[in-house]
């Protein structure tokens, strides 16, 4: 008789291995099945970003470049104007 094939007498060594392989299978089941929840959950987040982008103003990048150069250094100006202001709202020359 082949020694590779178990018998009653040597059975535990192999019933040992499939009990471990077992433990392994069922915890990577776990594992795929919680990365399936996640990928939803990520999944449902950047439907809701890209929701949440959809409502933003967007800047135009196409034309000229010196043209949108003036067009993005106009509105910087007008930022830091606007940030200048005192908390009241009025412009620095209101003031006397």
């Amino acid at each position: 008789m082949p020694t590779d094939v178990p018998t009653p007498a040597n059975r535990a060594p192999y019933l040992d291995g499939l009990t471990r392989l077992r433990a392994r299978v069922e915890a990577a089941a776990l594992e795929i099945e919680r990365l399936r929840e996640e990928n939803i959950r990520l999944a449902e987040r950047i439907a809701e970003l890209e929701m949440d982008e959809s409502d933003r103003p967007t800047l135009p990048l196409e034309g000229d470049r010196a043209a949108m150069r003036s067009q993005v250094q106009r509105f910087l100006a007008t930022v830091d104007a606007l940030l200048a202001r005192p908390a009241d709202g009025r412009s620095p020359s209101d003031a006397d």
